[in-house]
């Protein structure tokens, strides 16, 4: 075998290092990689910081509003429409005795004034475009639908009237001794008789009636 020469060693031994230094970055840019998209770590950006977990108890126990900042400070001067005239008349007309001393009186003055105060906070807030409350229920189309009374209802009940009359037909119920029940009260079926003792439950009866002690009503 040939010896090989100086300048011919020295080039393979830089084609060695560069071959070297090129798999050394190759592996590092792949374990770099690796770790920024590890299957453990959440779905975030792999350059977005860590969400911060919160905890329920501190949260809830901190409250972020409070009522009482409707309420107008302790020191605030009073509005002038608040005479001890005008709580004289707000009294008569509750039908509420007038105040038995001055601390009395500017005692309901200020609670008075709170009250006013917190009337018109609720009056400023924007309701533009909400459709006023009517009632306490079930606004929705499926709650009003709940809420109809139809014919339909009546039915049962229009069956038992008799129409008496030719020029001026009226409506007459017809008398039944008991009512007949259709799958109601205890377990009947339709056209069986509800028999229900109503003074069953009565400690004292006297004849058709139930006695009631005198102090207890």
């Amino acid at each position: 075998m040939s010896l090989l020469s100086p300048s011919t060693r020295a080039l393979r031994a830089l084609r060695w290092q560069a071959h070297h230094h090129s798999r050394l970055l190759s592996c590092t840019a792949r374990q770099q990689q690796h770790t920024f998209f590890d299957p453990a770590t959440t779905n975030a950006s792999p350059t977005s910081p860590p969400t911060p977990k919160i905890d329920p108890t501190h949260l809830l126990s901190t409250p972020s509003w409070s009522p009482t900042s409707l309420l107008p400070s302790p020191n605030a001067p009073l509005p002038p429409i608040l005479t001890p005239t005008l709580l004289d008349h707000l009294l008569r007309l509750s039908a509420l005795p007038p105040p038995s001393s001055p601390e009395e009186e500017a005692s309901l003055l200020s609670t008075l004034a709170q009250q006013l105060h917190f009337v018109r906070q609720i009056q400023d807030v924007d309701t533009t475009g909400v459709e006023p409350l009517t009632g306490i229920r079930d606004e929705t189309e499926e709650g009003r639908r709940e809420g109809e009374f139809t014919l339909s209802m009546l039915e049962k009940v229009m069956q038992g009237e008799d129409v008496r009359g030719r020029y001026a037909p009226r409506r007459r119920r017809r008398k039944l001794d008991k009512e007949v029940v259709e799958g109601q009260g205890h377990g009947k079926g339709k056209g069986e008789l509800e028999e229900w003792d109503v003074l069953g439950n009565a400690e004292r009866k006297v004849g058709r009636y139930f006695v009631v002690e005198k102090g207890t009503v």
